[in-house]
């Protein structure tokens, strides 16, 4: 069996040779076949440092764009650097292609644009990113379409299509709410809200978050946020800015308070007392007598006149202690003033309990 194995084709190693062969014979690409094979070496040599440049870019833009205007830059530049290498090659170097042995840059080319517009989707603070990612996923569509019935190779039309098509999404939302908020002008509304808890998630990326008491429109939760608003005490207190968006597409930011707008020192201690009281009223019994933490996410029913009712618990964290049913006495008593935004039929908000120190 291994000697049939050894003796059967290699398909792969057949289209390497056959590619190497077709580049070697190309007057294009050297005037010998020995010109032609040092310029394929050079070739590869350039797309390793091209793309040694562009992929540490793509994280940066992804993870770190500031200031902005420079991973939009780089998002520019990329392809028509990639274009250049192209041309600089004489067709030597591919934007995407079948062969197996000459080098490609359209994907590479891309990474920087797709960087920023991954970055963008999973930090931007849009009240409803809904609306732009159905517009943005339909223009790719679109554009993922307008490729495939062109008149490109086939084997090159469905990757060409694929590629085309979730770039033009991504860069669509990313740019999208990236500018939506970089051209924003108008004047944003400030609220006080106060920080109850905070916690860190470590896996393949770490993530820091605030959970803050909510404000009007935007329910109790998690934020994420920089190292620097991580190391706000719990109990004290952040700003949160709400903006209308140059493009109608609403937004917030969380930052931190200037000190004349901070309560007192005694009204900021009684505050955060008093919702550690409030929380101890409900804590459930069990869980409180076993030295358990938890929290619950509950829905409410939401009246015309902002009003919750008919709250009911989705989850709790752990099970079998009676948190869900906790935070809905807890809502539905009053004791804990949530405001839900005009409109709303339904009211989400997840309520975490804490024993005290």
């Amino acid at each position: 069996m291994a000697a049939w194995l050894r003796g059967a084709p290699d398909p792969d190693a057949e289209q390497r040779a056959a590619d190497r062969a077709a580049v070697l014979n190309d007057p294009r690409f050297g005037a010998t076949a020995a010109a032609r094979d040092a310029n394929l070496s050079r070739a590869k040599a350039v797309t390793i440092g091209f793309t040694s440049i562009c992929l540490p870019l793509a994280y940066w833009a992804a993870m770190f764009p500031q200031p902005y205007w420079v991973g939009a830059a780089a998002a520019v530049l990329a392809p028509l650097a990639g274009l250049t290498v192209i041309r600089l090659f004489n067709g030597l170097v591919l934007w995407m292609g079948t062969s197996k042995v000459q080098p490609q840059v359209g994907l590479v080319s891309m990474s920087p644009l797709l960087g920023i517009a991954i970055g963008a989707m999973t930090k931007n603070r849009l009240y409803d990113p809904f609306t732009l990612g159905i517009a943005a996923g339909l223009l790719g569509v679109i554009v993922g379409t307008v490729i495939y019935t062109t008149r490109l190779d086939t084997s090159l039309r469905q990757s060409y299509a694929i590629i085309g098509g979730l770039s033009t999404a991504a860069a669509i939302f990313g740019f999208g709410s990236l500018l939506d908020q970089t051209f924003d002008e108008a004047p944003s509304k400030t609220y006080v809200v106060q920080v109850l808890d905070k916690h860190e998630t470590h896996g393949r990326a770490a993530a820091d978050y605030l959970d803050l008491a909510g404000w009007p429109g935007r329910p109790t939760g998690d934020f994420a946020v920089d190292d620097d608003m991580y190391q706000t005490p719990v109990g004290s207190y952040v700003c949160a800015h709400d903006h209308r968006g140059a493009f109608a597409l609403a937004w917030f930011e969380i930052s931190a308070c200037p000190a004349a707008a901070l309560p007192s020192p005694a009204q900021a201690s009684t505050s955060h007392d008093d919702f550690t009281d409030r929380l101890a009223r409900y804590y459930p019994e069990r869980a409180q007598r076993m030295e358990v933490e938890g929290s619950a996410e509950v829905e409410c029913q939401v009246s015309d006149s902002l009003a919750l009712g008919q709250c009911r618990p989705l989850t709790e964290t752990p099970a079998g202690y009676g948190f869900g049913e906790a935070a809905v006495r807890m809502l539905q008593s009053g004791h804990l003033k949530l405001s839900p935004k005009p409109g709303e039929k339904t009211f989400r908000t997840r309520i975490r309990f804490r024993l005290k120190d």
